[in-house]
């Protein structure tokens, strides 16, 4: 995190563009996908099966995470609460909502964070969890247009599912549905996906990055796992 402090300093006058945004200049940080969240839970609570909700927001853990980052730039970042929703556009409507009730939240830049899980969507063609980040992605585009920063997770490799599946008995427990998914989470509509918001939803006050990071994601063994 220290690291972060080693960047050259901006100087001159600064341009109001998606572009140029700076760490120091978001004023509003949000999460939103079953990704953000995590179970609070010790490696052998889950080898022995063992799981609480699982709904515990990333920026409540200890651990590094964005709005630490933040944080280290702009101490008056404003931390958006998530909502339990399980299903994202749900959560969607509920950051929407929340952010009308914040004075100015119109001026000020904002950073939306979209960890999509496959358990975002539904098992279906037409709902399975790409779609929905595009229809989050629509929603927050008309809601927020202004001074708005949106990443993506991409989650289109299933390697980490299948890595996690086998991991141990909580995980196989909590990934029981994931079977039902598998054949929704294709490439190519990620692809889709890219290329409709490199067209429709990218402006000078509104930008969508979506990062390939889970790309090649993959598990370790864990010790005490069911492989």
């Amino acid at each position: 995190m220290d690291l972060a402090f080693e960047c050259a300093p901006v100087t001159g006058s600064q341009i109001d563009h998606a572009d140029y945004v700076r760490p120091a200049d978001i004023q509003f940080y949000a999460e939103l996908g079953q990704l953000a969240r995590y179970c609070d839970d010790s490696i052998l609570e889950l080898i022995k099966g063992r799981l609480d909700s699982c709904q515990h927001a990333s920026y409540t853990n200890s651990l590094p995470s964005i709005d630490k980052f933040l944080l280290r730039f702009n101490r008056n970042v404003t931390i958006i609460e998530s909502s339990n929703e399980t299903k994202l556009l749900m959560q969607t409507n509920h950051l929407v909502e929340t952010f009308i009730k914040h004075k100015s939240w119109r001026n000020k830049w904002k950073l939306i964070v979209i960890m999509p899980s496959m358990e975002d969507g539904e098992p279906r063609e037409p709902e399975q969890a790409a779609v929905e980040v595009m229809r989050s992605i629509k929603h927050l585009y008309e809601a927020l247009p202004h001074r708005t920063v949106l990443v993506v997770v991409r989650s289109s490799s299933l390697q980490i599912w299948q890595d996690a599946s086998n991991a141990h008995r909580a995980c196989a427990t909590l990934l029981e549905p994931w079977k039902l998914y598998e054949k929704f989470n294709s490439v190519s509509v990620w692809d889709q996906v890219e290329k409709i918001c490199e067209m429709h939803f990218q402006s000078s006050l509104f930008t969508v990055q979506i990062l390939p990071l889970m790309s090649d994601a993959s598990l370790p063994f864990i010790s005490g796992s069911s492989q």
